[in-house]
């Protein structure tokens, strides 16, 4: 019996081998270096960004993805744990506390995130308005421009964030790469009188 179960694995482990083997082989032949990333990326039209503010929501946003897959993996847990119980008590309970925890776990993330996310759309004011203190750049291009999200300004036009975008010429009265953030800010005619 343990003959079978050992010759059984190491056919499954010579199969797994080979498997891996011939598709390393294929992809390292036929599969761009970048994956074909690079090609994506430049037909996207985006700025690349090395705003630290940008840099960090992408770590922030990173890291509730992950908090997200370990709230599935101990509801998963806990579910396994409570359904596999069979009658015992103490499974059962060890199941429910580690869905509890898990839920009350998410609870506090989300809220934290949340908090922290108003605290500093009140303190830049990158609520779409006008900055408080505008890019002196975008200033020099007329007293009336400011710093402002792309769906705030007067003559640029546009159903999409990205059709905005490509209308955001000076002819518009609309500079894009002279304010600090994404894209989406820009320095344009901000209203002001």
């Amino acid at each position: 019996m343990r003959k079978k179960y050992f010759a059984l694995l190491c056919g499954s482990i010579v199969a797994a081998i080979v498997l891996f083997t011939s598709v390393i082989v294929v992809s390292a032949i036929t599969i761009p270096k970048d994956y074909g990333l690079g090609e994506t990326v430049g037909k996207t039209q985006l700025k690349k960004t090395t705003d630290a503010r940008v840099l960090v929501g992408d770590v922030i946003g990173g890291a509730l993805s992950f908090v997200g897959i370990l709230f599935f993996g101990l509801m998963l847990y806990g579910g396994f744990l409570w359904m596999t119980a069979r009658g015992d008590e103490g499974r059962i309970t060890k199941g429910k506390e580690t869905i509890i925890s898990a839920v009350i776990g998410l609870v506090i993330v989300l809220s934290s995130y949340a908090i922290t996310q108003f605290i500093f759309e009140s303190v830049t004011n990158n609520t779409g308005g006008p900055t408080v203190a505008a890019d002196a750049k975008c200033v020099a291009q007329n007293e009336k421009y400011a710093c402002q999200n792309i769906a705030n300004c007067t003559f640029v036009f546009g159903d999409t964030e990205v059709e905005r975008i490509k209308n955001c010429t000076p002819g518009n009265e609309c500079y894009i790469g002279l304010c600090p953030g994404g894209n989406e800010i820009v320095c344009c005619d901000a209203g002001i009188e």
